[in-house]
Parts: structure tokens; C-alpha cells; sequence
């Protein structure tokens, strides 16, 4: 993955529901993403998408020098809260590139809140 850098700032509220919002600017446009979820954390199965998107341990990109970087990220198994409702206004193909631009009309498959905590990340070095 090509990584860049943005400016994000997020709003979360909890009582009976946890709601968020992130609010994201990048190439001079605002784009926004909001969430509804019960306030009813638990821990996906592991044959489950959830588990799947939010527990892989390793990423792939390339560095600044064209080179490809592997690096592996350890956190404890974080629990979800079941989505009530979500939103966005995010132009894909603005912030990913023209290429993405067919994201712009499409659902996305799977939409989850996690509660995250603190993560160690280890670099290629770690992995040998």
C-alpha cells in the first residue's frame, strides 16, 4: 500500500449506543464518516470476517525507495460492537486515485466498530 498521511479527528459518544464520527481532510477536501453501534461488545469467532479484518498480523507496502516493506503488528483480540447504522462521503477517487472511482457507487462488504487499544508494530528486521 502506498501510504500517505491526513489529517483525522474523531468525535466518539457512550451510553446505551457508541456513536462516532471522523472527520478526514486530504487534498484540500473534508470527507466524513459516521457510525451507530450497540454498546454490546463481544468477540467475533475466529472463522468470522470481522476476525479476519481486524486480527491479520502482517502488512505489505513499498517504501519511499520503491523496495517492498513487510511488517507484522501485535495487539490483544479486540472485541465489536454490532453496527446499528453507518454513513459516508468519501470520493474514493479522490483520496485513492481515478482507479478507485468505481468504489464511489459500491456497498462495501463489511462494516464493523472495534475498540483497538494500544499496538506494537515490528519491522522487517523483527520478522527474521
Amino acid at each position: 500500500e502506498p501510504y500517505e498521511t491526513a489529517k483525522m479527528s474523531s468525535k466518539v459518544l457512550i451510553n446505551d449506543k457508541v456513536e462516532v464520527k471522523h472527520f478526514l481532510k486530504t487534498k484540500g477536501k473534508e470527507f466524513q464518516i459516521n457510525l451507530t453501534a450497540k454498546n454490546e461488545p463481544s468477540t467475533p469467532s475466529v472463522t468470522s470476517a470481522e476476525h479476519f479484518f481486524k486480527e491479520h498480523s502482517f502488512g505489505y507496502g513499498i517504501n519511499h525507495s520503491g523496495k517492498t516493506l513487510v511488517y507484522r503488528v501485535d495487539h490483544p483480540v479486540w472485541r465489536v460492537f454490532p453496527v446499528i447504522e453507518y454513513s459516508h462521503d468519501l470520493d474514493y477517487s479522490c483520496i485513492y486515485g481515478s482507479k478507485f472511482s468505481f468504489l464511489n457507487e459500491e456497498k462495501p462488504y463489511n462494516v464493523l466498530l472495534a475498540e483497538g487499544s494500544s499496538v506494537k508494530v515490528y519491522g522487517a528486521d523483527a520478522l527474521k
